[in-house]
C-alpha cells in the first residue's frame, strides 16, 4: 500500500527504476568499515559499520554500528545503563 503510493510519484519512480537496473552487490558478511566519532565528553569512539539486506530487494538494507574497541564498548554500556 505504501509502495503503491510512492510509485505514483514521478521522481520516486525515476530513481527506483535506476536502482533496479544496477547489479546486486554482495552484502557484507562481516563488519568492514571503521567509523570514528569524536565526542566532547569522552574519548573518540570507534565503530565497525556493517549492513545486510532487509528484504530480497537490495535497495532496502539494515545498517549496524558495532563497537570496535574496549573504550567504545564501555561507553555504549554506560549509555545503555542510562536509558534504563
Amino acid at each position: 500500500m505504501v509502495m503503491e503510493r510512492l510509485h505514483r510519484l514521478p521522481r520516486f519512480r525515476h530513481y527506483w527504476s535506476l536502482v533496479a537496473c544496477e547489479p546486486t552487490l554482495a552484502s557484507a558478511a562481516r563488519a568492514l568499515i571503521p567509523i570514528r566519532l569524536a565526542q566532547p565528553d569522552t574519548t573518540a569512539l570507534t565503530f565497525r559499520l556493517s549492513s545486510e539486506h532487509f528484504i530480497r530487494d537490495a535497495r532496502f538494507r539494515l545498517v549496524y554500528y558495532f563497537p570496535a574497541d574496549p573504550a567504545t564498548m564501555q561507553q555504549c554500556s554506560a549509555w545503555a545503563a542510562q536509558a534504563i
